[in-house]
């Protein structure tokens, strides 16, 4: 059995349509997807509506940006049938207004310091409710043809913590964000421990009631030993392990379905997720 299970749409930050990502999933010989839209649940109820058109297993999912320790943590969500809880939408509606606005505030930080980017111009490139950080690298492909890659590091390094355009997401704690996709019937998941600058957190975040860890991810430094490390500490922890391309657009470093997440835990969390 084949999956990704970490994929963004349109619907938040990414380059194609849930249409369009059944397409290439199902081109690509995968079997299971989740759409793990930033904030929203809409990419995946548009790949629900056209999953047996695609003979594709769709599992509702969504990823949630949260804080810890001053540290930004990324958070999944995977839910049995359809991730509609009114609770769940109302705090997602509040986070893509939240995201939107600290978004805004990057853009203006960086139009301080010089670079040809303005709020109108980055706000354009989202076709969902909203606008991320990712949004600015979209605008500087379409709308900056003359950036250099010393443009590019520029921007990035601002973005990044300590950067002069970074601003940590606060709408929920990461306790709070486990809490919130288990009261409405949903598995939570650390998304991709292993790009938390601070890894002493790991074992911290793992006390909360998590689910499952994401051990199978395209980590770009130490790769396969982080995968083991993770996959092992998911074990010890009786967690379920899983995995994906985290694919975006062309800048993600790994295709849909280019990251090899093991059967058995693909069929350990289809399992989990017929029960709850």
């Amino acid at each position: 059995m084949k999956a990704d299970l970490h994929i963004h749409s349109t619907a938040s930050d990414g380059s194609l349509t849930a249409e369009r990502i059944l397409a290439e999933s199902r081109a690509r010989g995968l079997e299971v997807v989740a759409l793990t839209d930033h904030e929203t649940t809409a990419g995946a109820a548009a790949a629900l509506l056209k999953a047996d058109e695609y003979g594709l297993r769709v599992i509702p999912a969504v990823e949630l940006s949260t804080h810890y320790k001053g540290e930004e943590i990324h958070l999944l969500g995977y839910y049995p049938r359809g991730a509609e809880h009114p609770r769940l939408l109302a705090r997602l509606a509040a986070a893509r207004r939240h995201k939107t606005e600290m978004t805004e505030w990057m853009v203006g930080r960086l139009a301080a310091a010089g670079f040809p980017l303005d709020w109108p111009t980055v706000a354009q490139t989202a076709e969902g409710e909203t606008v991320c950080k990712t949004h600015i690298y979209y605008a500087m492909q379409r709308y900056w043809p003359e950036a250099t890659k010393q443009d590019w590091l520029r921007v990035g390094d601002s973005l990044r913590k300590g950067g002069r355009a970074y601003s940590l997401y606060e709408e929920y704690g990461f306790a709070e964000a486990v809490e919130l996709v288990r009261e409405t019937g949903g598995l939570p998941v650390l998304a991709h421990p292993g790009l938390i600058a601070n890894q002493a957190l790991t074992p911290e975040l793992l006390r909360c009631p998590v689910g499952g860890i994401e051990a199978y991810y395209g980590y770009w430094r130490d790769g396969a030993a982080l995968v083991r490390a993770f996959a092992r500490m998911g074990r010890e922890r009786s967690l379920l392990r899983t995995g994906g391309s985290d694919y975006h657009s062309s800048f993600s470093h790994f295709p849909i379905g280019g990251v090899t997440v093991p059967g058995e835990a693909i069929s350990k969390l289809l399992e989990f997720l017929e029960d709850l």
